[in-house]
């Protein structure tokens, strides 16, 4: 059932995909609902296919201003929305390789060096991806739905020696989820793994 919904998916991206330019496309969805295995799978499907991933770009909130935000403060402030435009959609869309550094979200530092090809289709990965503070650059959203309890599931797994996060991460993304509403925007909503 995977191998067809990325044949579809691939299918769909290739006909919205334009002659000579980049097509960006968001991949919108819960953590956990299967977005970076999705991605992946689709680039080995294309092979011209370049993935921006958005965990690059979070701002991890420390301390007090952690503990007193509410979701839609966090919603917010977790995604360097200027850095992703500015480092990789803009330059990306005018057939640029995007050059930025990857957000470590222990140390909150900026660290290395990623360059992502301006191949045909970009995909935007990662929850907030079609968000409406980006959508402007974006082609075709697609978001992946996925049950939360098998989302939060997934999340544990990750990360056990911090369980605490999850819940404050899960409260930004129902907020997100129900006050933005990326699946009744996005141009195609896809069932996750």
């Amino acid at each position: 059932m995977l191998a067809e919904a990325v044949a579809q998916l691939a299918t769909t991206l290739i006909a919205q995909s334009r002659r000579g330019a980049v097509t960006v496309v968001a991949l919108d969805g819960g953590g956990g609902a299967g977005k970076s295995t999705l991605a992946e799978l689709i680039k080995r499907t294309l092979s011209t296919v370049s993935i921006v991933g958005l965990d690059d770009f979070y701002r991890p909130l420390h301390g007090d201003a952690r503990a007193e935000a509410d979701p839609k403060y966090t919603y917010l402030k977790y995604l360097e929305l200027e850095r992703v435009r500015r480092e990789a959609l803009v330059p990306l869309r005018t057939g640029t390789i995007a050059r930025y550094q990857p957000r470590d979200w222990k140390s909150a530092e900026l660290r290395g060096w990623v360059e992502v090809a301006p191949n045909p289709i970009v995909i935007l990965e990662g929850v907030y991806s079609s968000c409406p503070e980006l959508r402007d650059l974006i082609d075709l959203a697609i978001f992946v739905h996925t049950p939360r309890a098998i989302r939060q599931a997934r999340l544990l797994a990750r990360r056990q020696d911090d369980t605490a996060w999850i819940e404050r991460w899960m409260a930004v993304e129902d907020w997100y989820l129900s006050n933005i509403r990326p699946a009744d925007t996005a141009d195609l909503v896809v069932a996750g793994s």
